[in-house]
């Protein structure tokens, strides 16, 4: 009787080899030379730029104008950018793309609804994801250290859902890890004030990596229909949360 080897290997940056279920070692899927140390928010050649990106906030510009700032994208890396464009999120929708970002045009059209059905207004949705050749740095494809490409990602954005509980994405499809066989994939978190309501991803069902196995698997990552409308793909998840009693924004 053969032994069935588990469909979907769980990615760990820290490990230098990913582990299946089966006695054979499987090859690394990080290598030293896909890491990159990410720039620190104190870097004294980025200060100038990053007092300009706070110096324009105070004057009323949003998340969206920060990343839509051709001048701000060296920035992008950087913890505090990060936090900065998050403090001032538009509502409803958002483009994450710095200009002439190359690759696939997606729109993600996301919903949020509660336990009862219920629109989830106000919450911050946080998105990350590679770009077109599977890369979160523009050195490599990954950032070294712990949670080092959701804190530093240069493709990322923050939008709170609307009135109705939606929000709109305008980005990339993103590639997938070099020498790996993880899906292309777009990380979420979802928010609501204190409360995390959803951390986990959205998959593509066209996706050549997405084994059949994989997409029977339940677990955090939602797999979306794509579609396809005049150059652009469309994906319309649906996410159902759970919300505690009395949960408000911060």
């Amino acid at each position: 009787m053969g032994m069935r080897t588990t469909p979907l290997l769980l990615v760990s940056l820290l490990a230098s080899v990913v582990r299946s279920q089966v006695p054979a070692p499987q090859p690394p899927v990080v290598a030293e030379s896909d890491l990159t140390a990410p720039r620190p928010d104190d870097d004294r050649e980025l200060a100038p730029l990053l007092a300009k990106a706070k110096k324009a906030v105070e004057g009323g510009a949003n998340g969206a104008a920060l990343l839509a700032d051709k001048e701000l994208a060296a920035l992008r890396e950087l913890t505090a950018f990060h936090h900065l464009v998050r403090d001032c999120a538009p509502r409803g929708e958002l483009s994450m793309l710095p200009p002439g970002e190359p690759g696939q045009p997606l729109v993600v059209r996301g919903a949020v609804k509660d336990q009862h059905g219920k629109p989830v207004v106000d919450a911050l949705v946080y998105a990350y994801h590679t770009s077109q050749k599977g890369w979160y740095s523009d050195r490599a494809p990954h950032f070294s250290g712990m949670d080092a490409n959701e804190k530093h990602a240069r493709l990322f954005g923050y939008v709170r859902t609307d009135a109705v509980g939606q929000f709109v994405l305008y980005t990339i499809r993103p590639g997938g890890y070099p020498r790996s066989t993880v899906p292309e994939h777009i990380h979420l978190h979802i928010d609501l004030g204190k409360q995390n309501l959803f951390v986990g991803g959205v998959v593509f069902d066209d996706d050549a990596r997405l084994t059949k196995e994989m997409r029977e698997q339940s677990g955090r990552d939602l797999l979306v229909t794509v579609e396809k409308q005049g150059g652009k793909q469309i994906v319309r998840p649906e996410f159902k949360v759970e919300v505690a009693e009395g949960a408000t924004k911060k």
